[in-house]
């Protein structure tokens, strides 16, 4: 019986780690952190617009209830450099269950001025980004070794631009631009695509009279899959009060598989605030797909901190 387990237990550890490898395209594990003010997570470009230096750790614990369920953090900060320039850097771990995932990615960003009386402005960013994956079998035993540990570690980059044009944005982001080609096990059981180029577009918009604190910010978030021609889209809604040195918003979030349109995988209502230098946000996505049977839902917190840097002599970084 015992024996029996062990083999279904691999089995699934099997066919889980082949779908990751071929979801591994995404070297950041996303799921809505980026939406508590902090795109960074999605382009490079980002890096240095705002009057802060800013940090934001987020912790993000999926499926609710079920043992081993994937857990992530990551921690990020930018700043600006000169008038014009800016510097981002993020890292990251995954865990989940008998793969874990982590890495690092440091950019950089250079800002325009297209306009500056219809406050147009483009960004361009690059970015070398590092990644390391694990498998650990140690407890599994049975079928091919009693005790199996692999790894791999990758090394790629990240190109993206934003353009800004009063209160519209629009950013695009090409990620895994170097082919790469990932053996999990030693026997190539399990083996990922070399081609992981994946491609971000973000966009949206501030709908708000001028002087006015209240706002009303809606935002999609679409990424493209080529090597297997999948693609998911992010639907945001924020509501913002805007007041001096502070704000608070609440929203809601929802993300679709683009072949299964109609059937949202979550749903995630969301609330975050700023008072001084110091940031919070939470947001539990509702899982709204078969996971439900065993998950409601999963947590997701953010913690930030803004440090006033000298205002910038260009409008670009604003």
């Amino acid at each position: 019986m015992k024996s029996t387990f062990n083999r279904i237990k691999l089995f699934l550890l099997i066919v889980f780690v082949h779908f990751l490898g071929s979801a591994q395209d995404n070297y950041l594990p996303l799921y809505t952190q980026y939406n508590a003010d902090n795109p960074l997570l999605i382009s490079s470009a980002y890096a240095g617009i705002g009057s802060y230096m800013k940090f934001r750790l987020n912790g993000s614990s999926q499926w609710i209830g079920v043992e081993n369920a994937p857990a992530t953090h990551t921690l990020t900060t930018d700043f600006r450099v000169g008038n014009q320039s800016g510097v981002g850097l993020v890292i990251y771990n995954d865990q989940n269950g008998y793969t874990s995932q982590h890495g690092a990615r440091f950019g950089f960003a250079h800002h325009l001025t297209l306009d500056p009386f219809f406050e147009q402005y483009l960004s361009f960013g690059i970015s070398y980004q590092y990644d390391g994956f694990n498998v650990d079998t140690s407890e599994i035993g049975g079928m091919f070794l009693d005790t199996y540990r692999g790894g791999e570690n990758s090394h790629n980059f990240e190109v993206s631009a934003l353009y800004r044009r009063g209160d519209f944005f629009m950013s695009v982001a090409v990620a895994n631009l170097l082919p790469r080609d990932i053996s999990v096990d030693d026997e190539q059981l399990i083996k990922a695509p070399n081609q992981l180029t994946s491609y971000g577009v973000f966009t949206g918009y501030s709908s708000r009279k001028r002087n006015q604190s209240f706002v009303v910010e809606p935002s999609v978030f679409f990424q493209y899959f080529p090597s297997d021609k999948r693609s998911v889209t992010d639907l945001h809604l924020k509501i913002r009060w805007r007041k001096t040195k502070s704000y608070s918003y609440v929203g809601v979030s929802s993300r679709v598989l683009n072949e299964q349109f109609g059937n949202p995988l979550f749903v995630a209502p969301m609330f975050g605030m700023k008072k001084g230098n110091l940031f919070l946000a939470y947001s539990y996505q509702i899982n709204t797909n078969t996971i439900f049977n065993y998950s409601s839902g999963s947590h997701q917190i953010t913690l930030g901190l803004d440090i006033k840097q000298k205002p910038s002599a260009c409008k670009c970084t604003y």
